[in-house]
């Protein structure tokens, strides 16, 4: 019974991650005029969005080195600037946008590993 709670628990974590990720992407391709944002500038909606996504990927994939994790996170980042440079819609690609992407991802996957030690040492080895 505990390992089919553990699988499903892991497949909705995988499916809650994918479903961040799409919805970052869609965010990061949006038109330039009607993109979201959440704060005035576009370096702290970078920073934000792959603090979230580097934090998330952390506690979902406690077993993964941080290192593998924010190698998949830059390749992430630099695709959808790959893809933004391409495109006419108004959205261009930059290289202070992808140093955002890196520095956000560094800094949340760096305080999800801090959270799991603490908690690991508080309380144990946590199963998601």
């Amino acid at each position: 019974m505990n390992r089919v709670r553990n699988t499903r628990a892991t497949n909705a974590t995988r499916i809650a991650f994918g479903l961040l990720l799409l919805a970052i992407i869609s965010a990061s391709l949006f038109p330039g005029v009607s993109r979201p944002t959440i704060f005035a500038s576009d370096k702290m909606d970078h920073i934000f969005a792959f603090f979230v996504l580097g934090s998330a990927a952390k506690f979902f994939w406690q077993g993964h080195r941080p290192i593998t994790l924010f190698s998949l996170l830059a390749l992430g980042g630099a695709g959808i600037e790959i893809v933004q440079w391409g495109m006419q819609a108004g959205r261009e690609a930059d290289w202070a946008d992808f140093a955002a992407d890196l520095f956000g991802a560094g800094v949340g996957i760096l305080m999800a590993d801090t959270i799991n030690a603490i908690r690991t040492r508080l309380f144990g080895p946590a199963y998601l």
